[in-house]
């Protein structure tokens, strides 16, 4: 307690021991700051026991670091786009679009791997706006959905981005110069990311609002916000995590709590998308509680650019079996994305 405040900390550990090696003190204390930089990279609130391959880890994530620079540099990224469906008729609604980073010598990296980088050096400015830009101009001529209906495309949004005070003026510049109509393009931002420091950050998602983008919540579940500040957010989707979805066929006591979060999205009229969508038993699951859009790999692995348009030219979904009874529209069709 300080004055008449209580003062929270939590604490990373790291642990080092001269029992199984040799060392003089120095060599000892830098094993020790080894191991509790693990720790707090791992996730912070935690220990960790110095071992040898953490000086490989290390090595191997300052050479990437290095590399990340020049990616920028040389635009080394690309985008894949996973289709978000409707799950009464499982017809293409939206993508998302997802960074690919294709490194000279290690192939294919993922997000999980890099993105915490960006972020680190600072760089998630430039390469967020290069994914904006390239996600708007894809999706410009993209063909139309199920009806006519233009499909949207999702990108994911940083909170270092919303905190920029030029960040909505830049998506406004994107759209014109993009053509792209802002009803069409969706910002997720992910809730674990939000809880602190929100009035900023509901000005921005505000201003956005009033250009016409549409605002999803992403990872919704995990992120252990207040519920009654969850009605200040102005979102317009819930995308429901996979953690959640995958309980829906899980035991009785879990499908429940799914149920729960499921009919939260939608007491509160907001749009609900179901992540991790893999099954067709989870499909009818989400159909029964009306659950509106869904996104998984039974609709298809992400795609490149080319392949998410000729989906879209050939209405192409998810297998007719998976479709529920009585929903599939006639002259459809439906078949496994690839």
């Amino acid at each position: 307690t300080i004055a008449t405040e209580e003062v929270l900390t939590h604490a990373s550990i790291g642990i080092a021991t001269a029992i199984d090696t040799v060392c003089d003190g120095q060599e000892l204390l830098q094993n020790a700051d080894l191991a509790l930089y693990t720790a707090k990279s791992s996730g912070k609130s935690r220990w960790e026991l110095f071992e040898p391959a953490m000086y490989a880890a290390v090595q191997r994530r300052h050479r990437l670091k290095a590399d990340l620079y020049h990616a920028v540099e040389s635009v080394e990224f690309e985008l894949v786009y996973q289709p978000i469906v409707r799950v009464s008729t499982c017809s293409v609604v939206a993508a998302e679009a997802l960074l690919r980073w294709r490194h000279p010598t290690r192939g294919t990296v993922l997000p999980d791997d890099f993105i915490s980088l960006v972020e680190e050096t600072g760089l998630i400015t430039q390469v967020g706006a290069w994914v904006l830009r390239s996600a708007c101009e894809e999706a410009r001529d993209w063909p139309a959905g199920e009806g006519g209906a233009p499909v949207a495309v999702s990108v994911n949004v940083a909170v270092r981005q919303l905190r920029e005070p030029d960040y909505v003026e830049s998506v406004r510049t994107v759209l014109q110069e993009t053509g792209l109509e802002p009803a069409r393009l969706i910002l997720e931002v992910t809730e674990a990311d939000i809880i602190y420091d929100t009035e900023p950050i509901i000005e921005c998602l505000d201003a956005l609002r009033k250009l016409g983008v549409r605002i999803a919540l992403d990872d919704f579940g995990t992120g252990h916000s207040s519920l009654s500040r969850l009605r200040d957010f102005p979102v317009d989707l819930l995308k429901i995590d996979r953690s959640f979805t995958a309980s829906l066929c899980g035991p009785t006591q879990s499908i429940g709590f799914a149920h729960s979060v499921f009919n939260f999205g939608v007491g509160l009229s907001l749009t609900v998308i179901a992540e991790g969508v893999e099954t067709e038993e989870c499909l009818r699951e989400l159909n029964d509680l009306g659950c509106e859009l869904a996104q998984g790999y039974l609709f298809g692995q992400p795609l490149a650019p080319l392949a998410m348009r000729r989906l879209l030219e050939h209405n192409v979904a998810v297998p007719t079996a998976a479709v529920p009874a009585g929903a599939l529209p006639v002259g459809a069709t439906m078949s496994r994305a690839r």
